[in-house]
């Protein structure tokens, strides 16, 4: 970074050091807020030439209070906690890190199909907390070998737990996603048979698990009626947003024994109030939003961001860019 201004990044959420290495030796400022909450960064944006958000909706109310807002870093995969759009008529260029978390949230999957399987949360609290050891004999489950798994959206994310699921566990996999063929679906790991709709998925699927984009047409996609179509033995399992589901739903269809039960990493309102109705379900497994989270895909996360920052103020081109269109709008 040449000259002696130095730009200013403002940084939402704890990122790994080596992120932070990387942007101090390249001449970033990095400044920080007091929380992720809207409020204490709306404070500091208004001085800042940039910000990687991880938790912090980077929508109206924070752009329009940054005159001097020039990048956004979207520390993740998704974008829908960024009004890109706006951002793009503003001059603003928006980049994020696509696949560096893609291992970490399959694996975190995997694991909560296990967990649902093997009823382990479960049992672990009887012996820990209930010290119940004579209650094992509720905590009979399953194998996974040779279930169904259905994934909704064969992106980077659902190959990973493709190739996991059916090379590590014999699981059949079975997927919908119509940018996807049957042929290159049938290549990813020990072969993905390719579904006509997302009802006739989860109708056959033993574990059904969503990894789309959120786009607004899934927003409460994962409804009554929709759970009503899978089998009374399967599971619902959530990495994606909390916004797919619809909370109240999947809290009666657990209640009615509809499916046998769910795993959820995510959550309609985060972080979640102590009486979230939600959270009081049979059958729950609940995570705290940290499929992400691995200390891999941390670093590998904010490099991602940190490079396309350094790129983009040498005026290089930047290899993760979410809204092409913004250079014709710059301030």
């Amino acid at each position: 970074m040449s000259g002696t201004v130095k730009f200013r990044v403002l940084v939402t959420n704890k990122i790994s050091q080596c992120g932070i290495d990387y942007m101090q030796e390249h001449g970033f400022e990095l400044v920080w807020s007091r929380s992720n909450l809207v409020q204490d960064v709306k404070e500091l944006i208004g001085s800042c030439d940039g910000i990687i958000a991880r938790m912090t909706p980077v929508k109206k109310e924070l752009i329009e209070a940054a005159p001097n807002l020039k990048i956004i870093g979207m520390h993740g995969v998704g974008l829908d906690g960024i009004d890109v759009e706006l951002a793009t008529q503003k001059g603003i260029a928006v980049t994020y890190a696509p696949g560096a978390n893609g291992v970490s949230v399959a694996e975190h999957a995997m694991s909560m199909i296990l967990n649902l399987s093997k009823k382990s949360m479960q049992a672990d609290h009887a012996l820990r907390i209930d010290n119940r050891f004579q209650d094992r004999d509720r905590f009979v489950g399953h194998d996974v070998n040779g279930k169904v798994l259905g994934i909704v959206g064969l992106g980077r994310i659902g190959r990973q737990l493709a190739k996991m699921a059916s090379c590590g566990f014999d699981m059949q996999v079975i997927a919908y996603d119509p940018y996807v063929s049957a042929e290159v679906m049938g290549q990813v790991g020990n072969g993905v048979k390719k579904m006509e709709s997302v009802e006739k998925l989860m109708s056959q699927a033993d574990f059904v698990s969503f990894h789309t984009q959120m786009t607004p047409e899934m927003v409460g996609f994962v409804n009554y009626e929709r759970l009503k179509c899978m089998k009374p033995t399967a599971y619902l399992i959530n990495e994606m947003r909390g916004a797919l589901v619809n909370e109240a739903d999947l809290y009666r269809a657990l209640e009615e024994g509809v499916i046998a039960g769910a795993a959820l990493d995510v959550f309609g309102t985060e972080p979640t109030p102590p009486d979230y109705p939600l959270l009081k379900a049979p059958n729950l497994i609940a995570t705290p939003h940290i499929g992400a989270s691995t200390y891999e895909s941390m670093d590998r996360t904010i490099m991602s961001l940190a490079m396309d920052f350094d790129r983009f103020v040498n005026g290089d081109e930047l290899c993760y860019l979410a809204n092409p269109g913004y250079q014709n709008n710059k301030r």
